[in-house]
């Protein structure tokens, strides 16, 4: 794949190689957290809390924008 392929495919699922190698349309704590503007403290907290949709990938944690954008709807509907 080139760099400008991988570029392409990053925009599309929000992922950044810089990150390690994560699988498509999945994202880390560190991007999940950047794309809600909230720190990963408070996104650590509220995962393992049960308030926040996560994917556990092994020790891994991931998130799904389309997870994370309806629990934000419903957050502003409470």
């Amino acid at each position: 794949m080139g760099v400008g392929a991988m570029r392409d495919n990053m925009k599309q699922d929000g992922g950044s190689q810089a990150e390690g190698h994560v699988a498509p349309g999945y994202w880390t704590v560190e991007q999940a957290a950047k794309y809600l503007q909230v720190s990963k403290s408070w996104l650590y907290r509220q995962t393992e809390a049960g308030l926040v949709p996560v994917v556990r990938m092994g020790r891994s944690l991931r998130y799904r924008k389309a997870d994370l954008d309806a629990w934000a709807a419903a957050q502003r509907a409470a």
